[in-house]
């Protein structure tokens, strides 16, 4: 079974704040039992999410800490195990019970980012923040709805991506780059064709690497040929990436 985090696609803002704190409330979550108790720590919610806990490195713990406390405040969770949250050391073991209020979403769309997807992104070793690559993640992943009536994948602007995200180009290009590398989607690279009477690059296609790959591709393809008014689409004209 694929189990997976449902992260609010609707957000009104992309800052790395709110994907650092997605990636505690995922953790919280996934290791939660049966009753709803999570027995952790924050040296480990840490380490799940790629950071280390030196003392070189406390801005993440620190991070955490708060973000355990604002969830408590809120009555998110309660903690039923271990010294307080503002006092217990890094790696002192807490039991923090997850009540009705944590799982509900802000919002009735979002993305499925699958705890196997997550521990991918976590292990890529590539000078980029971990939030920033689930912030482009979810922002491809939560415009694939997975429908058995009709092809489901990615083809939309990834000008608007950058803009919608505020990231530079170049760092979505690589987070996508670095996505098809680790088989999180398979890239179909589209073509170029006519538009507005200038030859011109088409957006590429993103699917999800599952058994209906081969099929989203094709389908959708012929979705763009049927947008641009083309039977086929010409090579790529600039390397500049779509």
């Amino acid at each position: 079974m694929d189990y997976f985090y449902k992260v609010p696609i609707d957000l009104t803002d992309y800052f790395e704040n709110d994907y650092k704190r997605i990636m505690v409330r995922l953790c919280l979550e996934r290791y939660s039992n049966i009753e709803g108790v999570c027995f952790t720590s924050i040296s480990l919610i840490c380490e799940k999410c790629g950071y280390s806990v030196d003392r070189h490195n406390k801005s993440f713990s620190t991070y955490v800490r708060k973000v355990l406390i604002s969830l408590i405040e809120n009555n998110e969770i309660t903690q039923v195990y271990g010294k307080s949250i503002s006092s217990v050391s890094v790696t002192g073991q807490v039991g923090l019970c997850l009540e009705n209020k944590f799982y509900n979403l802000p919002t009735k769309m979002f993305a499925k980012l699958s705890y196997d997807v997550f521990d991918t992104i976590i292990a890529i070793d590539y000078p980029l923040s971990k939030p920033t690559l689930l912030k482009v993640y979810t922002y491809i992943r939560g415009r694939i709805i997975e429908n058995e009536q009709q092809a489901y994948g990615f083809y939309g602007s990834i000008e608007r991506a950058v803009k919608d995200l505020d990231l530079n180009r170049k760092t979505v290009d690589t987070c996508l780059e670095l996505f098809v590398d680790h088989n999180l989607f398979i890239k179909y690279t589209t073509g170029s064709c006519y538009i507005d009477g200038e030859p011109r690059n088409v957006p590429n296609i993103y699917v999800l690497p599952d058994d209906q790959t081969e099929n989203n591709i094709k389908a959708l393809l012929e979705e763009l040929k049927q947008r641009y008014g083309v039977e086929e689409f010409a090579s790529v004209i600039a390397p500049a990436k779509q």
